[in-house]
């Protein structure tokens, strides 16, 4: 049975071949006219398409007036349309019947009938509805278009009842907003005006029955088309070079085909090379270099670089000057002579074209070559087309840095000077003002511009005497200090005048002056006396030298009789059984220090303090492995007090060779080790738990009271006591027997 339905108003409707898009009109290779006077043939049924369910049967017949044969086109255009099988209805040939039973998707298309004898032609649009797809499967995964035109996403539907056609990228994202596209149920998605950016995946959707269907997925390519003229570019527009050096020059041509078309012209003696690449962008890029080896004079020219596309033509050239000796050219300076004041900073600068690069460049003051300073600096820096800039930056000029400044550039083929005169204005400077031996005032100035000195005399004794009347000097002498640069000397003035003119006492002013400032010195006098700017020894002055001699002379006793004092001296006794009660004086210093008594800092483990002095003290520890292998001991650790001095130091030194001498002994604390290397002595005894010995006595002193001497009598050991009468009768007795005293009681 098969399902008769026209298309909704909505959608597209199905159409004729010759009433189709001019793009599917070249794919049907069965294009005929309409001859006026033939009739064409009639397809039952009589609708322009019908629709039926996958597995069903397609049932058609088609009558004319001669025979008729039937093709079928499928929608998709890259394929031809072919004949398919139909038998006569009844046995008439003009009236043939096309069967397919169990109809698929793939039979979705246009099913033409055409007349043998006119070539006339009718046809029916047939949907065969797959409940799974609404889209017929392609042929291919890729389409292909040009920039500027129009391509269709083969994605024709195979149910004329699907709704929201559409086309999303394969990511779900809405396409660009610059895209426009055509939906069309016959065809697919036509896209409008392509651009390079659309590029990309892309799926048809739509809905079918209310759920969302979609596509096999399109790769969508878009082809740059030719737009403007190649972009064409140099890597240097000119290029001087000395005979036998290597000429190179790359032409860069960058277009959107490899169909582009470059080369280089007027150049008879260059060998050109040429390399391609692709950029990610797709843009093709070609690169020809020209080059010589060993270029010559001859060389010289201009050499153009020409590209060529179906736009236009574009294209660069090259200036190549070929000398024979390198050359050093310095623009001129507009002024060599510089005046500057005093502190201020000063820049001399030299421009200069040169070929080859200049491989010398100094600046040269008083025959040095100047380095890079705090004072000064050089800068240099390349401009371009062969010319370079070099500065001298002077900071804070001095008025004896004034002079002249040499520059020398040099190449291996030429060399140049430039020489700059500096001249650093500065205030005058008074060197000296006195007087001398022959009655005469003399003041020595320095400074430049050459200083004049004035002198003035006012009566009194006044700060200044500039609203007196000027005096005459007696002798004025302008000179220039000892230099070999005599353009960077001193300008020393010397300006004298005659005290005896002057017929009374007063304040007589030197002043020195120039076009930068004005600087004065002041003479106080007396005509009866000579003339002093100073009083030097006043009593007052006399009484302080004579106090500070004596208090030099008293500390100079003090230090002597401290230096006399005798230094104590660390002497340790040492008892000798040998010799009975004798006492043996020993030096620690000279005691040798035995390091077998050596243990490692890192197996103590430090606890409370048990005693502290002003100098040391002694702390609990714990020593793990002094005797046995990481077996724990409790011990007693002797150290000093960050506020030791060297004494002290010596003092611990000396106990520890001392007690490292005796060894063990049951009645003293013995050694049991010591940390001399890594760090401050340590010395590891052993640990009383009982404290020291004065404090445990008075701690037990209520178990070592004495009971009453009668109460013991008998069980006492010694008692050396005498009675009051003893005493009486035998105060010439120096001996004292031994009597039974009270029971020895052992403390707890």
């Amino acid at each position: 049975e098969q399902k008769e339905r026209e298309p909704r108003r909505e959608r597209q409707r199905p159409r004729d071949p010759l009433a189709m898009d001019p793009l599917l009109a070249p794919c049907l290779l069965l294009l005929v006219s309409l001859h006026a006077g033939y009739a064409i043939p009639s397809i039952t049924p009589g609708h322009d398409s019908i629709t039926v369910n996958s597995g069903q049967e397609i049932r058609l017949r088609c009558k004319d007036d001669a025979p008729v044969y039937w093709i079928f086109q499928k929608p998709l255009l890259s394929r031809k349309p072919k004949a398919v099988p139909s038998t006569p209805f009844q046995g008439n040939p003009n009236e043939q019947q096309l069967i397919v039973s169990k109809a698929q998707a793939k039979e979705t298309g246009r099913y033409i009938c055409i007349n043998k004898d006119t070539s006339s032609n009718q046809s029916i649009y047939v949907f065969v509805k797959d409940s799974r797809t609404p889209f017929l499967s392609s042929i291919s995964n890729s389409v292909d278009g040009e920039e500027g035109r129009s391509v269709i996403v083969m994605c024709p539907a195979n149910d004329p009842t699907i709704s929201d056609f559409t086309l999303k990228r394969c990511d779900g994202t809405s396409v660009p907003e610059a895209m426009t596209f055509i939906p069309d149920i016959l065809q697919g998605i036509i896209l409008k005006n392509l651009l390079k950016s659309f590029e990309g995946c892309y799926i048809c959707s739509a809905k079918q029955d209310g759920q969302l269907k979609t596509s096999q997925q399109f790769s969508l390519n878009v082809k740059p088309v030719h737009k403007v003229i190649p972009i064409i570019f140099l890597s240097k527009n000119s290029q001087l070079l000395k005979q036998g050096e290597k000429f190179e020059v790359i032409c860069t041509i960058r277009d959107v085909f490899s169909t582009v078309e470059g080369s280089w012209k007027n150049h008879p003696n260059m060998q050109v090379t040429s390399k391609s690449k692709y950029h990610a962008d797709s843009s093709y890029e070609l690169n020809l270099t020209l080059s010589r080896p060993s270029v010559e004079v001859n060389d010289s020219g201009i050499f153009t670089c020409q590209a060529r596309n179906a736009v236009g033509m574009s294209h660069a050239s090259i200036i190549l000057n070929v000398i024979d000796l390198g050359f050093i050219n310095l623009f001129p300076v507009e002024n060599t002579t510089v005046e500057v004041h005093a502190g201020e900073n000063l820049v001399l600068r030299v421009e200069y074209e040169a070929y080859p690069k200049p491989d010398e460049q100094i600046w040269t003051y008083r025959n040095e070559t100047l380095l890079n300073t705090s004072d000064h600096f050089v800068r240099f820096r390349e401009e371009g087309n062969n010319r370079y800039v070099n500065e001298l930056h002077l900071i804070r000029l001095k008025g004896m840095e004034r002079g002249i400044y040499s520059f020398h550039v040099a190449n291996c083929d030429d060399q140049a000077f430039a020489i700059f005169n500096i001249i650093v204005k500065t205030k005058p400077e008074i060197l000296s003002s006195e007087r001398l031996e022959n009655g005469v005032l003399q003041c020595v100035a320095t400074g430049y511009p050459t200083p004049t000195i004035d002198w003035y005399f006012c009566p009194g004794n006044e700060q200044g005497c500039t609203d007196s009347p000027a005096i005459t000097p007696v002798e004025e002498k302008v000179y220039s200090e000892n230099s070999s640069f005599p353009s960077s000397g001193q300008i020393i003035v010397e300006s004298t005048i005659d005290v005896g003119t002057l017929k009374k006492n007063g304040t007589v002013q030197c002043i020195a002056s120039n076009v930068v400032e004005s600087t004065s010195s002041v003479f106080s006098f007396s005509i009866e006396e000579k003339i002093s700017t100073h009083t030097l020894f006043t009593p007052l002055l006399i009484g302080f030298i004579v106090a500070a001699g004596i208090m030099c002379i008293a500390v100079a006793v003090l230090i002597y009789k401290y230096i006399q004092k005798p230094k104590y001296e660390i002497q340790w006794k040492v008892v000798e059984e040998i010799n009975g009660n004798s006492y043996v004086y020993i030096d620690p210093t000279q005691l040798p220090y035995d390091h077998k008594w050596e243990f490692p800092r890192d197996r103590l483990c430090f606890g409370k303090i048990l005693g502290a002095g002003a100098f040391g003290k002694v702390v609990e520890a714990t020593a793990y492995g002094l005797f046995k292998s990481d077996a724990p001991l409790t011990v007693a650790v002797k150290m000093l007090k960050p506020s030791a001095h060297s004494t002290e130091r010596e003092a611990l030194m000396s106990e520890l060779k001392v007690l490292s001498y005796l060894g063990h002994h049951i009645n003293i604390v013995n050694l049991l080790g010591a940390c001399t290397v890594g760090g401050p002595t340590l010395i590891i005894t052993e640990y009383c738990c009982y404290g020291d010995l004065l404090n445990y006595l008075r701690r037990k002193r209520d178990s070592f009271i004495c009971p009453k001497l009668e109460d013991h009598v008998e069980i006492a050991l010694y008692k050396n006591l005498l009675s009051p009468k003893d005493l009486l009768c035998n105060v010439n007795s120096e001996y004292m027997d031994m009597k039974p005293g009270v029971p020895y009681v052992v403390p707890p």
